[in-house]
């Protein structure tokens, strides 16, 4: 079986890094993007089982990223990952919310959690 890919969105490149290392050494095989576009050709090119994004603007005017990317892949559950301490508006197009720093803990529980529950919406009745 294949490790679960991570789609990590962060335009903070120190954050970014320390995601990915932490994602890693758990296991996951890690897609970096550091601006909404990237991540957009990411999801579209890969196969990708969740997704944790920081709260930026999308790829088009008046949209935002999270939006953006429920509509292309609505199955992909989406983990905001953001340093706001309480979820934006913008926090309803996503699966779980975390405020940074909630820990490489926290980020390890929430992204098992989403791969959890996405996983058990799959299986067969």
């Amino acid at each position: 079986m294949s490790s679960p890919v991570v789609l990590c969105i962060e335009d903070d490149e120190a954050v970014r890094q320390v995601q990915t290392v932490v994602l890693q050494k758990a296991g996951y095989r890690v897609l970096e993007a550091a601006t909404a576009a990237e991540a957009l050709q990411l999801l579209a090119a890969q196969n990708v089982d969740v997704v944790v994004a920081d709260n930026m603007p999308g790829a088009t005017a008046g949209e935002s990223l999270l939006a953006e990317l429920k509509q292309r892949k609505p199955e992909v559950p989406i983990l905001l990952c953001t340093g706001l301490l309480e979820p934006p508006l913008e926090a309803r197009f996503a699966d779980a919310f975390l405020s940074k720093p909630g820990g490489t803990q926290a980020l390890l529980e929430h992204v098992a959690a989403l791969l959890a529950r996405s996983r058990h919406r799959k299986k067969p009745h």
